[in-house]
């Protein structure tokens, strides 16, 4: 590099523009400020040898800026230029220290930076004392500029109203009108509520399910759906109506470290997706494989799921009614999981949860009780073939995780690589790796919920005298019992519960109850296959 030792005359100028875009909209466009340089250079006599622009970049860092970088690189390599020629100090950067360097770069290049707005020179002595004053407003300029959109967003998000970037799946933003459901895209965020929540599917499953009907159920860049799109899906609190901003803090800095509890939620002015119940249900199953909750009442359902509307058939789910407007009690029921997602399809058809709760713990109790039961069923209990499922999914699993462990060391190591940085970019590289990490969460999650399963159908796997312990216990164990590990056995023994249809809800009672002890054959005439095959007859 050539040190500057004596004074040059300007003759050559490379005019540098650049805008955010916010800027853009306030009036500071590219052509508005190439104009008045344009200007400039005719009235000094000066050539320009070259224009560079970067548009709807953030004055933030010269990272992302393409052409700036440009420019300093053909300050060195061609020797042509004399001076840039920029309309305000904060075109070049709203931080200091990047001012600095840049100053220093340019000095040691013998390039002059001229400033018209700003009235500075770097070529005369005065004019280089001054511009680092300038600097400091210029980033004060720029953090009031940081600060002030903050607040708006930050009042934005408590209106209810969404902050701009891409909406998320199932809608479409305009300033006008907000966001808007795109109900094609509705249907698949519907889906993979209920596949999770309803039908039990893990990330793995769904995605399957999802990429195997890419036609119907795509995500918002038509690409394949992923763990971490899955995952993305049911974290969103924007599907049930809610606005949620400040998660993260300086994503682009602290990116993981920047995650945040004190964020704003507030109730949305869009029309949502999924109703309440389904969400809360999926946060409490979230809950149960390693997730944090949501805030919500807690009042159990020992059932959800296994009654079937006896009008469409789909499952049916947890509905509460206040039993007064201030009060914090609620009536229990079961409800058509289609009507409460909806609200269109079918009607609620709505059962008593606790009438309907006991009338199966009573069934189950006698049911147990008759002669013969517990050997024919254990001698009938399969899982074997479960097992092997489950242990495919996990080696699947696993070996996704340890390419993906791969993929982030090798890109970690590209970091460290000048060829790799500058033909990849270091921005690319950090939202790779970023992206990977978000991948491994779900698939370490999945892996999780794999191990646990594994478990339970491992521990299920008991000899004959254990299970004819906890089945004869059952009603003792069942009394003893938590919450938690009521819904586990009474879903461990029941496979769906049929409803009789009826007008009134007082007239809707079970039908039958179909247990998953369904191995079990009617090649023996004996009484017995007639009361456990498949169903409870009432």
């Amino acid at each position: 590099m050539i040190k500057r030792k004596e004074q040059k005359q300007v003759k050559n100028i490379a005019i540098y523009t650049r805008v955010s875009t916010i800027e853009q909209v306030e009036g500071y466009s590219i052509n508005a400020q190439k104009t008045e340089l344009e200007k400039h250079c005719e009235s000094k006599g000066y050539k320009i040898v070259g224009y560079y622009n970067d548009a709807g970049i953030t004055g933030t860092s010269i990272k992302k800026r393409t052409q700036f970088k440009s420019l300093l690189n053909d300050i060195q390599n061609k020797g042509n230029i004399d001076a840039i020629m920029i309309w305000k100090l904060s075109r070049i950067s709203r931080k200091m220290v990047d001012l600095v360097n840049i100053l220093d770069y340019l000095e040691d290049n013998n390039v002059y930076l001229i400033s018209t707005s700003d009235n500075i020179d770097t070529s005369s002595k005065k004019d280089k004392s001054f511009i680092y004053l300038a600097g400091i407003f210029a980033e004060m300029e720029r953090d009031n500029i940081v600060s002030n959109a903050k607040n708006g967003m930050r009042q934005r998000a408590r209106e209810g109203k969404w902050n701009g970037g891409t909406p998320p799946l199932g809608y479409s933003y305009s300033p006008e009108n907000g966001l808007t459901i795109i109900e094609e895209e509705a249907s698949t965020v519907r889906k993979i509520f209920e596949l999770y929540t309803n039908k039990n599917y893990g990330y793995s499953k769904i995605c399957q399910y999802l990429n195997t009907r890419l036609d119907v159920y795509y995500t918002k860049k038509r690409n394949a759906w992923s763990y971490a799109t899955v995952k993305s899906v049911l974290d969103n609190p924007v599907y049930i109506g809610k606005i949620r901003w400040g998660v993260r803090e300086e994503w682009n800095k602290k990116r993981r470290s920047g995650i945040t509890d004190d964020y704003i939620l507030s109730d949305g002015i869009h029309t949502p997706i999924v109703a309440q119940d389904l969400w809360d249900r999926t946060i409490e199953k979230r809950r149960l494989v390693g997730h944090k909750p949501s805030k919500k009442v807690h009042i159990t359902y020992l059932l959800s799921g296994l009654p079937k509307c006896p009008e469409c058939g789909g499952s049916m789910t947890s509905h509460r009614i206040k039993k007064k407007k201030d009060s914090n009690e609620y009536y229990r029921y079961y409800a058509c999981s289609r009507w409460a997602n909806t609200k269109t399809e079918c009607k609620p058809n709505l059962i008593y949860a606790e009438k309907t709760e006991n009338f199966i713990i009573n069934k189950i109790n006698e049911f147990i009780n008759q002669p013969n039961v517990l050997e024919v069923i254990t001698n009938n209990l399969g899982g074997d073939a479960d097992l092997s499922n489950i242990q495919d999914e996990i080696k699947t699993v696993k070996s996704s995780i340890n390419k993906s462990e791969r993929d982030k060391k090798t890109y970690i190591k590209y970091l460290t690589d000048e060829v790799k940085v500058k033909k990849i970019g270091e921005d690319n590289l950090l939202d790779t790796i970023e992206e990977i990490n978000l991948k491994l969460d779900t698939l370490y999650s999945e892996l999780y919920e794999l191990e646990a399963k594994k478990l339970n159908l491992e521990n299920s796997q008991l000899d004959y005298k254990q299970i004819c312990f906890i089945l004869q216990n059952f009603e003792k164990l069942f009394k003893q019992a938590n919450d938690e590990y009521k819904i586990e056995l009474l879903h461990s023994i029941i496979k769906e519960i049929k409803i009789n249809p009826a007008e009134k809800i007082n007239n809707r009672t079970v039908k039958e109850i179909i247990l998953h002890f369904n191995d079990i054959s009617q090649k023996d005439d004996s009484k017995i296959y007639e009361v456990i095959c498949d169903t409870v007859h009432l």
